[in-house]
């Protein structure tokens, strides 16, 4: 399995004093903020509602494109639960084959994969590993000055 990443590209157009968020690959997302520094953060939230949406829908979560400089992550918890979405839709798994595999019950792993309950960041590390894919996070500055 490939690298999967889930910094996605932004763009931001100032539009009648206004700055509007797209995420080209979600065509759903779009938001907006009355100032630059602002339309980051509005991008992040966009981002991560984008993400908890199609998680709740069981729809595909897209390959970031490669072609957009610009990019926003989402928090961990979201990438994390976004990341073992994307690895359950690719190889076939099901929760409860997921559950299988950790000893526990279905509905604990629905709750892990579940964007609206909190989630403890080594048992979503754990599940990723379960399905054979190590959990990797890399950080880095958003805004120069701050």
């Amino acid at each position: 399995m490939e690298m999967m990443k889930v910094s996605y590209g932004v763009l931001i157009d100032q539009i009648d004093g206004e700055f509007v968020v797209t995420l080209p690959d979600f065509p759903e997302a779009r938001t907006q903020a009355s100032n630059f520094n602002d339309a980051f953060d509005a991008a992040v939230v966009c981002l991560e509602a984008t993400l908890a949406a199609r998680i709740r829908k069981g729809e595909d979560i897209p390959a970031p494109s490669l072609i957009l400089n610009c990019k926003v992550t989402p928090g961990a918890e979201i990438a994390s639960k976004a990341l073992l979405h994307k690895i359950l839709r690719q190889t076939g798994k099901t929760a409860a084959d997921l559950a299988k595999k950790l000893g526990k019950d279905e509905d604990a792993v629905r709750r892990l994969l579940d964007p609206d309950q909190a989630a403890d960041p080594a048992e979503l590390s754990a599940a990723i590993a379960a399905l054979g894919v190590q959990l990797a996070m890399a950080a880095c500055s958003i805004r120069v000055g701050s």
